[in-house]
């Protein structure tokens, strides 16, 4: 038996914590116990018994949270020195109510409840509480945390010229908002998911929040035809289930976030006319399962990667109006699959299209 190292994962954080209360009859002192992981990594974990007599369950529980955020916290500034930048707070899994309300606030962490006494009282990983931990060490509980990640994107919003989202508010719940679409269910409750957000041609202007990683069960994403700005958020990697996402017609900048190679699954992928820039993505070739790449209209240099050339699936390909040059690959006759393909405006390259490049291909535009 070993561990086993998953190389596509998702690079967030998550920790279980839990603790024996009271169970060793000798000392009556609880057992902490924690497991933190990277994606689907395990990277620190521990069993070991707590410094002093616990006089609740929720006492020895909130140390044990308490354990488990500074571990977490250590690992996260690790990480960070390691030039990597976890894209969502981390989560920390706890099954104990009190000690939920406990880390939620921290006063009442000074007069914790000590009514509870019954050493052979059995968990219940049935209620599973998450909190949330920043940098701070401030915790929250988080029972609805795709409201609370769709605040999160509203809120780094910082101009909506039409009130489009007026309807997002915490008075009601999120499935009732514009623009969501949630699974169906009998009734409005928790356990109803956000499947698809579409805020296109809403003119707003700011960032794309990093939260938007929380909506893990999202089949379509579009934020087309905006002022999204800086750099499109690496948490969209956590977002496995997509179908469709669209970042079109916005100001997204910097280079094509690498860490988006986990949507191996997505098979429809626009990011056309915004400020992108460096070479075209490697990351997208790891998405086996597209057949609509369009990556025009950016700022993307040097040369068409030989390694385009992979997809098996791929129906729709265009790197038009960037500042390509050298050859293009002929590597590309390989998408067998492929009906249109536009490569040409503004790019500069050495030669025209080779000829299995072009061949079984509907539409072809050159350059």
């Amino acid at each position: 038996m070993g561990l086993i190292i998953h190389r596509d994962t998702p690079l967030t954080l998550h920790t279980y914590s839990d603790s024996d209360w009271a169970r060793d009859k000798d000392d009556y002192i609880s057992t902490t116990t924690y497991i933190v992981y990277l994606g689907k990594n395990a990277i620190s974990w521990t069993s070991h018994k707590q410094r002093t007599r616990a006089r609740s369950s929720t006492e020895a529980e909130y140390r044990a949270v308490a354990n488990t955020t500074a571990e977490l916290l250590w690992v996260n500034n690790l990480l960070a020195e390691l030039g990597h930048k976890v894209p969502l707070a981390p989560f920390i899994y706890c099954d104990n109510v009190g000690a939920t309300y406990v880390s939620a606030n921290p006063v009442e962490g000074l007069v914790l409840d000590h009514g509870s006494r019954h050493p052979d009282m059995k968990r219940r990983a049935e209620n599973c509480y998450i909190l949330t931990c920043n940098v701070s060490l401030e915790c929250e509980e988080r029972t609805l945390p795709e409201q609370k990640a769709l605040l999160g994107i509203k809120s780094a919003i910082t101009d909506d010229p039409q009130s489009s989202l007026s309807s997002w508010k915490t008075s009601t719940h999120h499935c009732t908002w514009d623009f969501i679409k949630c699974s169906s269910s009998s009734s409005l409750n928790h356990h109803q998911t956000v499947v698809s957000l579409n805020i296109s041609g809403l003119n707003l202007t700011g960032i794309l929040s990093p939260d938007i990683g929380f909506l893990t069960n999202l089949q379509n994403l579009s934020v087309a035809g905006n002022s999204f700005s800086g750099p499109i958020p690496s948490s969209l990697s956590l977002l496995s289930n997509l179908y469709h996402l669209n970042l079109s017609n916005n100001i997204f900048n910097s280079t094509f976030p690498s860490s988006l190679s986990p949507l191996k699954n997505l098979p429809i992928l626009d990011v056309y006319n915004n400020n992108l820039t460096g070479p075209l993505p490697l990351s997208v070739v790891n998405m086996s399962e597209l057949r609509h790449l369009h990556l025009g209209g950016n700022y993307f240099s040097g040369e068409i990667p030989v390694e385009y050339g992979q997809w098996r699936k791929i129906e729709y390909l265009a790197v038009f109006g960037n500042e390509l040059e050298g050859n293009i690959p002929a590597e590309i006759g390989n998408l067998s699959p492929l009906k249109e393909l536009y490569i040409g405006y503004y790019n500069g390259y050495s030669g025209g299209i080779p000829p299995e490049g072009g061949a079984g291909v509907e539409g072809v535009e050159d350059c």
